[in-house]
């Protein structure tokens, strides 16, 4: 995500950009090189781990989450649900939430590359911001309300119990 910012930045320099989270030391370390260029980058803030991330979502235009092993992210959700369109890597739970070019868009992990070009997309066409702006939260409210995931987990809590009683 760097290499990619850092290029965009050099050609657009009021793009900023904002990193939400911590460091996983243990996980997967970032080398001491991407930290450096975080740390003295004009333009990029990290602000760390925040128990609640809608002020910074309310300051952003569109929402990069280039993570390449994730479950099932509820902040994509957060960020749809906030009216962003996202630029997120194409693995499971991403794949469902991002409806390609309505939403946002899907790009292949640890690509800096297709990520950059996605970037430049939305700096380029402000209108693309706002064309999938007004389709984020739609499209979360319609296919993720809470009670269709309630009744989806009931049923498959049914089903598995259905399945142990056949056992006996």
């Amino acid at each position: 995500m760097i290499t990619s910012f850092v290029k965009l930045n050099s050609l657009f320099p009021h793009v900023h950009l904002l990193l939400i989270g911590r460091y996983e030391e243990d996980r997967d370390p970032l080398p001491q090189e991407i930290r450096s260029r975080i740390d003295s980058h004009h333009s990029i803030h990290a602000v760390g781990f925040q128990p609640d991330i809608r002020p910074y979502l309310t300051m952003s235009h569109v929402f990069v989450f280039p993570s390449y092993r994730e479950g099932f992210p509820n902040v994509v959700l957060q960020a749809l649900c906030m009216g962003l369109p996202v630029v997120a890597t194409r693995i499971n739970g991403c794949d469902e939430m991002i409806l390609e070019n309505q939403n946002g868009f899907l790009i292949p992990a640890k690509s800096w590359e297709a990520l950059y070009e996605k970037m430049i997309l939305f700096v380029k066409d402000p209108d693309l911001v706002i064309k999938m702006s007004s389709k984020a939260r739609t499209s979360v409210v319609q296919r993720y309300d809470r009670n269709l995931v309630w009744q989806a987990i009931l049923m498959e809590y049914r089903n598995l119990l259905a399945d142990v009683s056949q056992l006996d």
